[in-house]
């Protein structure tokens, strides 16, 4: 008996009581090909597994398909119930990328150490150009359109994926990393970390070097970790959108919070340098009244002023004791207490010196000349 050679067939039937979808789930992790292969051999009556091989072999073959549900013959060597099928193996077809398949409880740890991926050769016609397109069910294995969200025989849903280009992969992840756009074009979820750091400028950073990762990244390794990623679902969808929402509301915020106030301080010191021409007219006056009467008026009228001095940036000038002049801008936003410039003459011989360190305006809104007076 040691001389027998037997050829091993695997029938396309189920055992009785073994659905076809455990069954080629069950073949698929015993001789760890892809479920679309297992079903395709299945589709035919008979398919040849392995020829000429001795009947120890023969029998593990035989007892591992048993273990996964299925049926086999095995028939002498040269007894070929196909002559027509080629006895030399054929180039396999292409592998088709699909859902990982869990090994079934029916199969063990025992599966034949003589069965290899190796030792399996199929005898059958080359693939079309037609076939290597083919989708299957990831429930029942049936061939179905592609695209379809639910098989129409089982009813089962259907993963559906898309290719994702690697040349906008990184541009995104260039221009606009730093809010982790790029992770959600390539469907993952973690992108919304980028958005919820961007302001610490980590983000940023790190997706600079993503980007020419991504554009060094060879086609073939691209198309292996990107070129089939699962279509986002609806509820993913939203959650990233509603996420997206409070973190846009939260940049602009954070923006108008640093913005606002740097334009209310660049209006403000607008509108004390456009108060200036006024001021220094009326500076110039006091001036000439203190060199010729040599004297320091307190009021607008022994100046020689009218007592309303003002325009759209000046609410008031007056003059005090020592003849110093009070410039009271006309500016909303500040209280009344904290928008004063006190200008204070010096006479040194026939020359007057001012100097306008004194009032409540804010150093940050007076001319350079003027600071070192208040600071809050």
């Amino acid at each position: 008996m040691s001389d027998v050679r037997l050829d091993i067939y695997l029938l396309g039937e189920a055992q009785p009581g073994v659905e076809r979808s455990t069954l080629v789930r069950n073949l698929a992790a015993t001789f760890k090909k892809d479920v679309p292969v297992i079903e395709k051999m299945l589709r035919k009556p008979r398919t040849l597994l392995k020829a000429n091989v001795d009947a120890a072999t023969a029998a593990k073959y035989k007892g591992a398909i048993n273990k996964a549900g299925g049926q086999c013959d095995l028939v002498a060597h040269g007894e070929q119930l196909f002559p027509s099928e080629a006895l030399n193996p054929v180039t396999p077809r292409p592998t088709l990328t699909i859902a990982p398949v869990e090994p079934a409880a029916v199969i063990g740890d025992e599966v034949p150490a003589s069965v290899s991926d190796r030792d399996i050769n199929y005898y059958s016609t080359p693939t079309t150009e037609s076939e290597a397109t083919e989708h299957f069910c990831y429930q029942c294995g049936r061939t179905i359109a592609e695209g379809l969200a639910q098989c129409p025989y089982c009813h089962a849903p259907q993963i559906l994926f898309h290719r994702k280009d690697k040349a906008a992969a990184g541009v995104l992840a260039f221009f606009l990393g730093g809010l982790g756009v790029h992770r959600f074009y390539l469907g993952q979820w973690w992108g919304i970390f980028y958005l919820l750091f961007w302001f610490t400028l980590i983000p940023s950073i790190v997706s600079l070097v993503e980007a020419f990762v991504f554009w060094f990244t060879s086609n073939e390794r691209w198309d292996q970790n990107y070129g089939r990623v699962p279509a986002a679902s609806a509820g993913f969808k939203a959650f990233v959108a509603v996420v997206g929402f409070f973190a846009f509301i939260g940049i602009v915020g954070m923006t108008a919070a640093i913005a606002l106030p740097a334009y209310m301080d660049y209006t403000t010191r607008a509108k004390v340098q456009g108060a200036l021409p006024l001021v220094n007219e009326t500076r110039q006056k006091i001036t000439r009244v203190i060199q010729k009467k040599d004297f320091l008026p307190s009021e607008n009228l022994l100046a020689g002023l009218p007592e309303n001095i003002s325009n759209e940036f000046v609410s008031s000038i007056h003059l005090s004791e020592g003849a110093q002049m009070i410039v009271t801008f006309r500016i909303p936003h500040l209280r009344d207490g904290d928008n004063t410039i006190i200008w204070t003459p010096t006479k040194k011989g026939d020359e007057i010196k001012w100097q306008c360190l004194g009032g409540s305006l804010n150093d940050k809104y007076r001319m350079p000349e003027c600071r070192g007076g208040v600071n809050k």
